[in-house]
């Protein structure tokens, strides 16, 4: 896909909307990962409404005070619909303050999962490409700093490693069942394919260093 006006706005503002942003567990400016999605699906779609809403996957969820209005306003609702449809409900969360951190992240994870089955195609490609991104951070992070000290990272609120404990096997839960669908819904797609290759490597070196996952 060749680099349009519009695509190229969406590189400026992804990277002014995530300013002063940080991976959570190698500390890198956020944008990498918005630059890295959106890079990947130039290579398998001409669609400028997917590209650009990769470019934005996270504004909604992870920008205080950027509403879907906005992001309609700058850039069109079918870019605006795209980014709600792979937009995790905040609201969940915050809906249920009696429960505690893992239980609440856990509604939330299990709505996004429900919500996915009946995503457009180009939502599940602009899914599939931010979980292979996500993923080979995952394997490179984890590689480099063990299963202890990643999942200390990856629980930035954690102090000790009973705080960690678990974690290992939510994200391994998730990432299966987000892995399966993806694959019920763009079977044959080269994204399935890659999103299958690097989820199997997640689970084989998770299961290899840890033995109780």
């Amino acid at each position: 896909m060749f680099l349009t006006d519009q695509i190229f706005r969406a590189i400026e503002r992804s990277t002014e909307l995530h300013h002063g942003q940080t991976r959570r567990v190698n500390g890198l400016p956020y944008i990498v990962h918005p630059y890295a999605v959106g890079f990947l699906l130039s290579h398998f779609t001409d669609d400028e409404s997917i590209i650009i809403a990769g470019l934005l996957h996270d504004t909604l969820e992870d920008v205080p005070g950027y509403t879907r209005e906005m992001l309609e306003a700058e850039f069109g609702p079918a870019v605006a619909a795209l980014v709600a449809e792979v937009t995790e409900d905040n609201a969940l969360y915050d809906e249920h303050p009696e429960l505690p951190h893992q239980d609440r992240v856990r509604l939330k994870k299990e709505d996004y999962l429900h919500r996915l089955t009946d995503d457009s195609e180009g939502a599940l490609m602009i899914a599939a490409a931010d979980k292979i991104c996500n993923t080979r951070s995952f394997l490179g992070e984890y590689a480099k700093f063990g299963p202890d000290e990643f999942w200390a990272k990856w629980r930035r609120n954690a102090q000790t490693f009973e705080q960690n404990r678990g974690s290992s096997d939510r994200y391994l839960r998730f990432a299966l069942a987000f892995n399966g669908i993806i694959q019920s819904k763009l079977a044959g797609h080269p994204l399935a394919a890659e999103l299958d290759r690097v989820t199997k490597a997640a689970e084989k070196i998770i299961r290899e260093t840890e033995p109780d996952v």
